[in-house]
């Protein structure tokens, strides 16, 4: 792998590791952790300039001053973050999605939706960390025909007094760490240097770096 992922790829799978030990103790710190995890590779995922960027880059060299210029570009940085992450699943996760099931298929996230629940995701991590709102989260089934459903059926919740709609529920966490799972193992695929090289990583290899999972 190119050096310059190297650091990048050693933050991803600690936040990876760190997130997989909240799943059945903290579901909202798995969350904010594994988004983290994302957040450390995602950053290396370019995103081309849409239309406010590119206004603001004619107006900014006649308009503004050096520190103001500056501010400006640090905000548009900021707003690519979100678009970052959702951009890093959608490449990555290619592969991942199998056919919906016909009996409860409205438990099962299909390929068409992964932006809207990443959208989601990355919305309820950010209003838990700067303005204290809790995460509406997919209920754990134990039941063998609920087992592998990736989001629970409630259409919404009450918490604190307050009502939660249905659209702000999270996935099971079950979905999003195999989502994830599969993304960093994806991402070190198509990034190699030496294909061979990683076709040779042994089940050790990815269980001592945090990675559950079979090598294919």
């Amino acid at each position: 792998l190119d050096q310059k992922y190297h650091q990048s790829l050693i933050q991803s799978f600690y936040w990876y590791s760190e997130a997989i030990k909240e799943i059945g103790v903290d579901h909202q710190l798995f969350y904010i952790k594994m988004v983290s995890a994302v957040e450390a590779l995602s950053k290396l995922t370019p995103i081309p300039p849409d239309g406010l960027e590119l206004k603001l880059n004619e107006l900014m060299a006649n308009n503004f001053t050096s520190e103001e210029q500056e501010n400006i570009k640090s905000w548009l940085e900021n707003r690519k973050i979100g678009k970052r992450f959702r951009q890093f699943l959608e490449q990555y996760s290619q592969g991942f999605f199998e056919p919906i099931p016909e009996i409860a298929s409205h438990c099962y996230i299909p390929e068409a939706d992964l932006d809207k629940y990443a959208k989601r995701i990355y919305s309820a991590r950010s209003k838990y960390l700067h303005e204290g709102r809790p995460m509406y989260l997919s209920f754990d089934m134990t039941a063998d025909e609920a087992r592998n459903w990736d989001i629970d059926p409630t259409l919404g919740e009450l918490t604190d007094r307050r009502e939660i709609p249905g659209n702000e529920k999270l996935p099971r966490t079950r979905w999003f760490e195999r989502t994830v799972n599969y993304c960093l193992k994806n991402f070190l695929n198509i990034y190699s240097k030496n294909a061979e090289r990683y076709h040779q990583i042994t089940q050790e290899d990815l269980e001592s770096l945090g990675i559950s999972g079979h090598v294919e």
